[in-house]
């Protein structure tokens, strides 16, 4: 499942919030909103969270980070199984700990 960044997710929850106000002012009595009320409701379209996808318009400089700046121990980890794994891919694992400085 892909994470999505802070900036899009504040944008989601604003467009969220920007959509429940408009429609408790359209519910209140005596808002300024006109509420037709001659025709029955459109249904609005059903956009599931999976589909949502919108277009970056973020522009910034790229900064790949491909190593830790600072060594670091991993306290979280499921290496448990290292344990069990045969020497040639313990060395494997260690060799891409040691590439992300870790």
């Amino acid at each position: 499942m892909q994470r999505l960044s802070s900036a899009t997710l504040l944008l989601l929850v604003t467009a969220g919030l920007a959509m429940l106000s408009s429609v408790v002012c359209q519910a209140q009595p005596g808002s300024n909103q006109e509420v037709a009320t001659d025709r029955p409701a459109a249904k609005p379209p059903i956009m599931y969270w999976e589909e949502y996808n919108p277009k970056s318009t973020l522009v910034v400089p790229e900064n790949r980070v491909t190593s830790a700046r600072y060594p670091f121990v991993d306290v979280h980890a499921h290496q448990f199984r290292a344990a069990m794994l045969p020497g040639e891919q313990v060395d494997n694992l260690l060799s891409a700990m040691d590439g992300l400085n870790m």
